[in-house]
């Protein structure tokens, strides 16, 4: 199984009243072979509780060999500026911690 990240990007948002707040997560990964998804799933807090963990799991499956970029996306409600970045852990590699950008309704 091969990944490779790109265009990690990590949003605070809010709706236009000011509330219903979410962290949203997006990034696109290479896969190997067509049957596989990948996913993000958050993972337990560490030691730092403004960094948001999540792991970066790609389902395998029987399916033709062929590398291929497969847009991956995770949302959860949070609390203002709960977090301020966001850790991407992936098995085997190189794990990937950005920035969250606060965006302003």
């Amino acid at each position: 199984m091969s990944a490779v990240d790109e265009g990690w990007k990590a949003q605070e948002t809010n709706d236009p009243v000011g509330s219903n707040r979410k962290i949203t997560v997006t990034g696109t990964v290479q896969t190997s072979n067509s049957s596989q998804d990948p996913e993000l799933v958050e993972g337990h807090p560490g030691i730092n509780e403004v960094i948001l963990l999540l792991d970066l799991k790609i389902s395998s499956g029987i399916g033709a060999t062929v590398m291929g970029a497969r847009d991956v996306k995770f949302e959860k409600s949070v609390e203002p500026n709960q977090y301020s970045q966001v850790t991407i852990r992936r098995k085997g590699g190189d794990d990937v911690t950005i920035d969250v950008e606060v965006v302003h309704s």
